[in-house]
């Protein structure tokens, strides 16, 4: 992956300044051994709810301390990007040990704290050997249609 301040315009995240949905899609090389792992902050219920009660400054909070939180449990060499409003895209290399799950697992079991409310986060992890980026591909540019972008 590129220096962030080197990605083209539109691959940047302008709320947790990660490279987004498009700048994984052209990064992702599958490798053997490797796992694609998506992590979610909260169900679209529980931020939707999040949103109503503190606003849209605090929500914003949220998402990049989550992020800011999950980059600090990740091996710096693990590039990490924000793969959809409350979704994180990271791909852990072959060798890899439970243990770096259940880290990342932890370090959410505490709130985060949006100005001076603590929001405890709801996690889900996805893992998935993806050995092939054709079939990564498809569906991700077809939900990103869906949603409203190219």
């Amino acid at each position: 992956m590129p220096p962030l301040s080197k990605l083209p315009f539109g691959r940047l995240d302008p709320i947790t300044y990660l490279p987004n949905r498009q700048q994984f899609l052209v990064d992702y090389q599958p490798a053997p051994g490797a796992q694609l792992v998506m992590m979610t902050l909260s169900d679209s219920k529980h931020f939707n709810q999040l949103l109503r009660a503190i606003g849209h400054e605090y929500s914003e909070d949220f998402l990049r301390a989550g992020a800011k939180r999950l980059r600090e449990a990740l091996p710096d060499d693990v590039p990490l990007y924000h793969a959809g409003m409350l979704s994180f895209a990271f791909l852990l290399p072959n060798g890899t040990t439970p243990d770096l799950l259940q880290k990342i697992i932890t370090c959410f079991n505490n709130p985060i704290h949006c100005g001076r409310i603590p929001v405890t986060p709801d996690i889900a992890l996805g893992i998935a050997d993806c050995k092939d980026s054709r079939r990564l591909r498809r569906p991700a540019r077809r939900s990103g249609r869906g949603a409203g972008q190219p």
